[in-house]
């Protein structure tokens, strides 16, 4: 049996982010970089046959992502849902093609002002110039984005999912899921212990995620942990991009609205989130539970305490990212709780 540690004795909510702390990335990744690969192959008139690029998938997400020194950087920066990943990643490596991962990693990496929203604007203004395309179009949120989107979903849903799900055709040739080949991150069994050790102790439990809702329900259900969270507060990127188009707002991480709608709930207003008319005390009893800077940037925007996990893209190599800030550094969620 498992029970909490005496340090996480004394909050009343803690919110997890799901890729990296409870769930696996690597299929969103792999999905990602096979997107852009192909989108940009059909940009430069190269021939790829979608057969061979499963075959090449690892060596593909090499060459996209610089030996995932790219996709560490980008998500460093705040580059948090993975569509988003995919469509920023394909708008800067325009005006270089395929072979221009290297070259943007130092470019950004130079420059620590492009943070995620220099970036998707940078992205919108280089994808204007090369598809000769307004750049409005080009912006996350836009058609652009959108079709970027329904391109990635295909590699990562395939394609008859993709039409089930979004009831549109998808581009190009048919594609099997990678989603469903996705390898938990902890044994389903410590998973499930250390959140009932959570539960027990009085802690209400939520989800701030940018995967899609219906994308987080295989994973959690085949662990026996999704009755474990208030599906009052199981945020997604659904409800991002839902509330999005209601107030004009950017809410993706970094920024605090996933977590604070987590938080207060799915049917608290956003006026009142953007507004901070809330409860400000009930922040001082909440722990955010992230493996990425966006989540870290987001609960200092929010005030809560943030607790970093080891389990994400950069692995144990990120605890320097998290040293300066974060309340907890764990190896992984595991260790919020203890064997007795």
């Amino acid at each position: 049996m498992r029970q909490i540690v005496s340090d996480f004795i004394g909050y009343k909510d803690i919110i997890f982010d799901l890729d990296g702390v409870i769930t696996q990335e690597g299929r969103y990744w792999d999905a990602a970089a096979l997107a852009v690969f192909e989108a940009l192959c059909i940009k430069e008139k190269k021939p790829c046959s979608v057969s061979l690029m499963y075959d090449r998938m690892a060596d593909i997400r090499k060459q996209i992502f610089f030996n995932d020194k790219l996709l560490c950087l980008m998500k460093a920066r705040g580059v948090n849902a993975n569509c988003d990943l995919a469509y920023v990643t394909f708008c800067l490596l325009l005006p270089r093609g395929v072979e221009g991962s290297e070259e943007l990693f130092f470019e950004i990496e130079q420059a620590p002002h492009m943070t995620a929203f220099a970036l998707y604007e940078e992205g919108a203004r280089r994808a204007a110039k090369a598809l000769s395309l307004s750049e409005k179009s080009c912006m996350r949120g836009g058609s652009l984005w959108q079709d970027f989107c329904d391109f990635y979903n295909t590699w990562l849903l395939g394609s008859d999912i993709f039409r089930e799900r979004f009831k549109k055709e998808p581009f190009g040739e048919d594609k099997q899921p990678l989603l469903l080949t996705e390898e938990p991150l902890l044994a389903p069994k410590l998973l499930k212990e250390t959140l009932q050790a959570l539960s027990r102790a009085g802690i209400r439990l939520g989800v701030a995620t940018g995967r899609l809702r219906a994308d987080c329900m295989h994973p959690l259900t085949t662990a026996g942990v999704l009755s474990l969270f208030d599906p009052n507060g199981f945020i997604t990127y659904d409800d991002v991009l839902l509330a999005e188009q209601q107030t004009g707002a950017s809410l993706t991480k970094p920024s605090p609205w996933m977590f604070q709608k987590a938080l207060f709930g799915s049917d608290f207003p956003d006026a009142r989130i953007l507004s901070e008319d809330y409860d400000k005390e009930r922040i001082q009893t909440t722990l955010i539970v992230g493996d990425a800077g966006a989540d870290m940037a987001a609960a200092i925007a929010m005030g809560a305490d943030f607790c970093a996990v080891l389990t994400g893209a950069h692995g144990k190599n990120g605890r320097p990212l998290f040293e300066k800030d974060a309340r907890f550094i764990l190896d992984d969620v595991s260790f919020i709780t203890e064997d007795i």
